[in-house]
């Protein structure tokens, strides 16, 4: 959401803003992560993982007595969320304090440094550059 609201101009009105509710535009996760993605603020790579993480949260919201990290649809997600960065492997000493080996930890780190990275990039984000007023809004002046 941050992300999004550095990104876009301020909506005049909240009612208005495109974010600013379920019932708005870019008011799920979902849509937001895709807004995200075609406005050039995350990467293809960002956009799929938290997509998977999306996914990992629906399952637990939706069936959360059926469910641990061990369970198969859980299982595979977590590892797919390695398996293009491959960052568990790149940083095993990293990965190690952040607790014992297995899925959950898997996951905690994973969503860490996901997390480390869209922070900064709120840092750095620039605003959409407000738009000039277009041909019919502008005083051409009139030549008598």
């Amino acid at each position: 959401m941050q992300l999004l609201s550095k990104k876009l101009l301020p909506a005049k009105d909240v009612n208005n803003c495109i974010y600013s509710n379920q019932s708005s535009p870019l008011g799920s996760f979902s849509s937001r992560i895709n807004a995200l993605h075609q406005l050039g603020v995350i990467s293809g790579s960002m956009h799929r993982d938290l997509h998977i993480l999306r996914k990992i949260r629906n399952d637990f919201a939706h069936e959360p007595s059926d469910l641990n990290f061990e369970s198969p649809a859980i299982k595979s997600r977590v590892l797919e969320l390695n398996k293009e960065s491959n960052y568990l492997e790149k940083n095993k000493i990293a990965r190690e304090n952040v607790g014992p080996q297995g899925m959950r930890y898997d996951f905690i780190f994973g969503v860490g440094w996901r997390l480390y990275s869209l922070s900064r990039d709120i840092e750095v984000i620039e605003c959409v550059p407000k738009r000039l007023a277009e041909f019919g809004y502008c005083d051409l002046g009139n030549e008598a």
